[in-house]
């Protein structure tokens, strides 16, 4: 997000001097579009450094997620089919790495979104990646290798508890 703000303002800057012209105007435009786009995705983002409740919650029974805008809650382990890892490009974030729960009954997690834009979101989610529950590591404070390691561990238990 400081980065897309740094971008913005670059442009502003680095066409400051020199001959007057429509393109250059473009590029101031563009260049406050740019900051004011990074100004939001920082505002968007700030709530979750402050936030002390875990991103994560994985015991036995389910999985319960407070890392996104979208709020998908408890995720039990009988609804998960899957897990999966992918690198999510673009966004204000970058390549992030993303964790993927592919779920039985993906429209129940889409239709319990009360908001248009996170039921959108979710909606756009399993159209693209096969699963409207994605979750961004980028906030987890735990490292990929030991969440995979968690994460499978809990859903090999569960499997081998009730042969699903």
């Amino acid at each position: 997000s400081l980065a897309i703000v740094g971008v913005g303002a670059g442009m502003i800057l680095f066409n400051l001097y020199g001959k007057f012209d429509f393109f250059k105007v473009f590029i101031w435009l563009l260049g406050f579009l740019v900051i004011i786009v990074g100004v939001i995705a920082l505002l968007l983002n700030a709530p979750k450094l402050k936030d002390e409740k875990p991103g994560l919650i994985i015991n036995k029974k389910e999985i319960i997620s407070n890392t996104g805008d979208d709020y998908v809650g408890s995720i039990p382990w009988s609804d998960v089919e899957n897990i999966k890892w992918m690198i999510r490009v673009g966004g204000n974030r970058g390549g992030e790495q993303t964790l993927v729960i592919v779920v039985k009954n993906p429209q129940d997690y889409i239709e319990c979104q009360t908001g248009v834009i996170a039921r959108k979101g979710m909606e756009i989610s399993f159209r693209q990646y096969g699963s409207p529950i994605i979750i961004s590591t980028t906030f987890l404070k735990i490292s990929i290798k030991d969440l995979t390691e968690l994460l499978t561990q809990r859903f090999e238990e569960y499997r081998r508890r009730y042969d699903t």
